[in-house]
């Protein structure tokens, strides 16, 4: 009966709503489904209260070394990556909080990092002035990409079709002029450099169809570029 659920009926319906809070928190562009998702949660919590204390259940992801300085979701939801000042990032089950993979490659702090639209590759920015990109399932090196100065790369994100990465850079010391490049995501030739903000850039997102990248600065401005002339 509802009122006698099995431990293991319970540890089911359990991993079945985490599941469905990481659909509704990945779903938040679409307020349907997010609706949909939530209200689902409540009505199942409201059948079985005593499952309340799995739902509530956090994780605490520990393992890197340093600074944790960006976390993403995997598009499924089935996992998360993590970048830290101490070098790698980081894959985990987002289910289960455990460690899936590290990724080690870059020789200086990691500041970002984003998944593909298609949650098979990883890319992540650097202070050693590289963006690399990961196959997150393997966790191998795909490809480096060369081109920033000595500025910090801060940011990086896939284009919603997955066939181009931005990334930011710049020095947030001085007043130097930030950088943004696209580049090709299958094999990292760069397309174009944004060229506008006068201090570091410090974040990047592509508008929903890919026509439009908008950036943020060091130098008090956000930009919209159209990211097939590169125009503002």
């Amino acid at each position: 009966s509802s009122n006698m659920l099995r431990l293991e009926g319970a540890q089911a319906v359990a991993s079945s709503l985490v599941h469905l809070q990481l659909l509704a928190s990945l779903n938040l562009r679409d307020n349907k489904m997010g609706l949909e998702g939530y209200t689902a949660i409540t009505q199942c919590l409201g059948q079985h209260p005593h499952l309340k204390d799995f739902w509530l259940e956090k994780f605490c992801l520990k393992g890197h070394s340093s600074r944790v300085t960006c976390v993403a979701w995997s598009p499924d939801g089935t996992k998360l990556a993590s970048a830290s000042w101490d070098k790698t990032v980081k894959i985990w089950n987002a289910l289960t909080g455990e460690l899936v993979s590290t990724l080690e490659g870059h020789s200086n702090l990691v500041y970002s990092v984003d998944w593909s639209p298609d949650g098979t590759k990883l890319g992540s920015a650097s202070c050693d002035c590289t963006v690399k990109i990961w196959n997150a399932v393997t966790g191998k090196l795909i490809l480096t990409l060369k081109g920033h100065s000595y500025y910090e790369v801060s940011c990086v994100v896939w284009s919603p079709d997955g066939t181009k990465i931005a990334s930011g850079a710049g020095n947030p010391y001085s007043s130097a002029p930030g950088e943004i490049f696209i580049w090709e995501a299958a094999h990292g030739a760069k397309i174009m450099e944004l060229k506008g903000h006068a201090g570091a850039v410090t974040s990047l997102n592509w508008s929903p169809e890919g026509s439009q990248l908008a950036s943020a600065s060091y130098d008090k401005t956000a930009i919209v570029w159209d990211s097939i002339s590169g125009e503002q």
